[in-house]
């Protein structure tokens, strides 16, 4: 993996995780994180850049998918979804849900970068607002590429230590946010 980031550099890592989010299953997780520990290790790989690659690649390409998707899928799925047990009723129950957790819907899932390109296509068929998109999106995504490259450049080869004696806080700790906001929604509309 060194030798591939460090003989193709930035740009071919932008454009992988690009082709990762636009559905291409490719280890761009991986290759975020693998350039960030070679940043914190050798001064070839400019750490800013890594991390601006990170926060700004994965919303172009699932705004494509989301464009897609919005002009193209809701037609469709009106059109044709009957023949897919997806009747008009399904959908509009699956519009109804996602107009009311849609935003914290795409706001999880850009942390998440297997279900990134899903989550856009969902947003995009089910017609929500492009900027509140781009907006939740960017949000999730920014907190995931501060994580992936902060572990990488400032851990570096101990991420494994950190992660084997603190990976249970972090699980709980991230059980219990996700906790309370369903609870926290649950009683507001109540």
């Amino acid at each position: 993996m060194q030798n591939f980031i460090l003989e193709y550099g930035l740009f071919a890592i932008a454009f992988i995780l690009l082709i990762d989010d636009l559905g291409i299953p490719l280890p761009g997780t991986t290759l975020i994180f693998s350039s960030a520990i070679l940043a914190s290790q050798t001064p070839e790989i400019n750490i800013w850049y890594l991390f601006l690659i990170a926060l700004l690649v994965p919303p172009i390409g699932n705004m494509t998918l989301f464009y897609f998707s919005r002009h193209g899928l809701r037609n469709w799925l009106d059109h044709h979804g009957h023949k897919f047990f997806l009747p008009q009723k399904r959908i509009n129950k699956a519009q109804k849900i996602f107009d009311k957790y849609g935003e914290f819907t795409v706001f999880v899932a850009a942390m998440l970068t297997s279900v990134r390109a899903v989550s856009s296509i969902i947003a995009g068929g089910l017609k929500m607002h492009p900027l509140k998109f781009l907006g939740y999106h960017l949000i999730g995504t920014s907190i995931w590429a501060s994580v992936v490259v902060g572990m990488g450049y400032f851990f570096g080869s101990e991420i494994w230590h950190v992660l084997r004696n603190y990976g249970e806080f972090i699980a709980v700790l991230l059980i219990l946010i996700l906790g309370f906001k369903i609870i926290h929604e649950r009683y507001k509309t109540s």
